[in-house]
Formats: C-alpha cells, sequence, structure tokens
C-alpha cells in the first residue's frame, strides 16, 4: 500500500486479541553466522534462530511462524522435547509446497514427520492447499488468501469505464 503497515503484513493487529511476542535476532559475528548458515542448509530451515528464541516458544499459548523456515525449526524443537515445548503451533507455509518436488525423498520424509507436529498448516495459495493435503494426509490445513488489503473500496463503481489497451 501506500503507508507502511507498523509490522510486516498487519501482524501487529492481533495485539488488539492476544499478548504478542517477537522473536529476536541475535547479533551474529562472521563465526556465528556462519554456523546458523550451516545447519540451515544441512536441515533445510533456520533451527539456530528457533532454539536462540526457545525460551518465547516455551512461555507461549500459541506460536504462528511467517515460513517454513520457521515453523519447521519450531517442529523439531517440539519434537525433540515435547514435554517442555507444548505451544500450538500454526505453520505458515509460504514456498515449501512449490519446492517440494525437488526436495530428496530423505528430507520429505523428515519435513512430513515435523509437519504433523503443528496444529494447523495455513498455505496462501488453493493450489498448495491441495499438494499439502494430498502429500501429507490427516492434517489441518487452511487456505488463507494472501493480502492485506483494509483499505474501504469505493461504494460504487466508477461512472466512466477505463480502458487499458495494451500493445502496439
Amino acid at each position: 500500500g501506500e503507508v507502511s503497515d507498523e509490522t510486516p503484513y498487519g501482524y501487529h493487529l492481533a495485539g488488539d486479541a492476544f499478548i504478542v511476542e517477537w522473536s529476536d535476532d541475535t547479533t551474529e559475528n562472521t563465526l556465528m553466522r556462519w554456523w546458523r548458515m550451516t545447519v540451515r542448509r544441512l536441515l533445510g530451515f533456520d533451527f539456530i534462530h528457533v532454539w536462540r528464541n526457545r525460551r518465547v516458544i516455551q512461555r507461549a499459548d500459541v506460536v504462528w511462524t511467517h515460513t517454513e523456515r520457521e515453523h519447521l525449526a519450531v517442529a523439531l524443537l517440539k519434537a525433540l522435547r515435547p514435554r517442555r515445548y507444548r505451544a500450538v503451533s500454526v505453520a505458515q507455509s509460504v514456498w515449501l509446497w512449490d519446492i517440494w518436488p525437488r526436495i530428496s525423498r530423505l528430507r520429505t520424509r523428515f519435513f512430513a514427520r515435523l509437519l504433523r507436529q503443528h496444529a494447523v498448516e495455513v498455505v496462501l495459495s488453493s493450489a498448495n492447499a491441495t499438494a499439502s493435503r494430498s502429500t501429507v494426509p490427516g492434517r489441518a490445513v487452511m487456505h488463507v488468501p494472501f493480502g492485506t488489503g483494509f483499505a474501504t473500496p469505493p461504494s460504487e463503481p466508477p461512472s466512466e469505464p477505463h480502458v487499458l489497451v495494451i500493445g502496439n
């Protein structure tokens, strides 16, 4: 839009009904960043970032992640320590189902197990919802159309038609 939201995608609006805590990014030196990126490449998601924020996750009733880079890491944390990390997790997948056909069989099995840790997976397209449900069945998957337009649409259509001509 023309005006930036207070937070990306209007997430701050949840603060009207919930206490919202955000993850923190740690200031990293070169070695720390190399280690985090190496683990990220090995696992396929940012486990180090989630590990650094594990206390917030432990306190939470619900964890809503923005992408699979975070939700797969939260799922691994929950799988490793299920008694400690009990928060309901809402896993938003943005790119996962687009890249799934190119992921190794070992990694897809691993990811499928992790996906079952979440209460619900949110996807931004109906094609991804279909792919998710058929590939890893038996889970709650919701399609939430992408967009954050909060502006009120005009009450009546423009009086004169607008014509767009594309080409020569």
